[in-house]
Order: C-alpha cells, then structure tokens, then sequence
C-alpha cells in the first residue's frame, strides 16, 4: 500500500492524509480508543482509500494485540485458577506465571514497536506489508 501523493493530497482537516495516517498509529501507542476515534472520523469523513485502507489495518493490528494479550491472560489465570483449586503444582504455577509474563511484556513490546514503525512509514506515505492483516483488509475493504 504505497501512496505517491499521500503528503501532498489534503484531508478534510487541511493536513495532510499521511499525517493524519501516522498520528492514528501514534495515537494506537496512547489509547486505542483515540486510534478507534481516528479511523472512525476517517471512514465516515475521508475519501482516500489509501487513508481508509490504513485506518483498517491499523484496527485490526490493535485488535490483534489485544486478543493475544486477552488470550494470555486468560491461559495465565486459568493455570492459578487450577493452582489454587487442586494444589498440587506449587512450584511450578509461580514459574509459568513468570514465564507468561514475560511473554506479555514481549507482545507489548512487539506492539509499540509496530505501532512507531508503522507510523512513521505512514508519514512517508506507505504502509509496511503484514500478510495476514492485508488479506483482512483486503477482505473487508471490498
């Protein structure tokens, strides 16, 4: 997704629709609700598909990242849950805990490390490939 004229070509807002792309992704890093706010205004106001397109991918990526931290969390209480309830593990519920803990603070990590890229390839007018989130784009932008 490579727009030449994504820094020339104004929004309604009058800034430009690659600025408008990178600070939803920024946004993504502070709040997701404010990301969700963005692109929201984006499809019902913009008209670049460019723009939409990366609203869309920009949704599912957080999506994405809240569903495996959810998922996380929810495999990592289940495992004390367990624990607590038949008390046979001791050592080892401590252990796992860290373990997806770790795993967590590296999903997180992960996330805002995306986020920043892809907002600063927003800014300049282009979008990095993630197959799996272009083919839901593709999909749901049709």
């Amino acid at each position: 997704m490579i727009n030449e004229n994504a820094v020339s070509e104004k929004t309604k807002l009058g800034i430009s629709i690659a600025l408008l792309a990178a600070g939803m992704f920024f946004l993504g890093i502070v709040s997701y609700l404010a990301l969700v706010a963005v692109a929201i205004y984006i499809f019902i106001r913009e008209d670049s598909v460019w723009l939409k397109k990366a609203a869309v991918f920009a949704v599912i990526l957080v999506v994405f990242f809240a569903a495996v931290n959810f998922a996380l969390d929810a495999i990592s209480g289940i495992i004390s849950m367990v624990n607590v309830n038949i008390n046979f593990i001791e050592n080892i519920v401590p252990l796992i805990g860290k373990v997806f803990s770790i795993i967590n603070y590296l999903v997180n990590i992960a996330e805002f490390v995306l986020l920043i890229v892809f907002g600063f390839m927003a800014l300049g007018g282009k979008v990095l490939n993630i197959g799996f989130i272009n083919k839901l784009c593709s999909k749901h932008m049709n």
